[in-house]
């Protein structure tokens, strides 16, 4: 099913703002 793919892309989307947030950077 597609619904893994979708949690999975939600999931690293949120990893990478956290990252960008700690980071202190903005795009």
């Amino acid at each position: 099913t597609g619904g893994i793919f979708k949690r999975v892309r939600e999931s690293m989307r949120r990893h990478v703002t956290a990252c960008i947030q700690e980071n202190g950077e903005h795009f």
